[in-house]
């Protein structure tokens, strides 16, 4: 294990399926990579900071889903030092994008609801 992680729980309650588009990172490796959400399902992913290296994980998921009218995606930057831990959603309009739990501490997990509004 990495000296820094973020294990993201990602939930679909968009009533579509959300289907990756694309996975980076800028920083880190993936100890489990993001994958495409059934509806009403949950993804479980998580980055990680390299062995040995002295600089945390950071990185972006992006999701697509077919009559959404965008992109579901979220932005992470965990870092080495004594940075905040950054979990920024993202979703198209209609839909409403939360963040669950705390991101702080050095091995952290969190919830990423994706919802449909109304």
């Amino acid at each position: 294990m990495g000296y820094r992680s973020l294990a993201v729980k990602t939930e679909n309650k968009t009533g579509q399926k959300l289907v990756l588009g694309s996975y980076n990172l800028t920083h880190g490796k993936w100890d489990a990579k993001p994958q495409s959400i059934e509806p009403g399902k949950v993804d479980n992913w998580k980055a990680e900071s390299r062995d040995g290296a002295l600089i945390g994980t950071a990185g972006n998921t992006v999701w697509e889903g077919a009559n959404t009218g965008g992109a579901f995606a979220i932005s992470f930057d965990k870092p080495y030092g004594s940075g905040k831990t950054k979990v920024d959603p993202s979703c198209p309009a209609g839909y409403q994008c939360e963040v669950k739990g705390d991101p702080g501490g050095h091995h952290s997990t969190v919830t990423v609801v994706f919802q449909k509004l109304g």
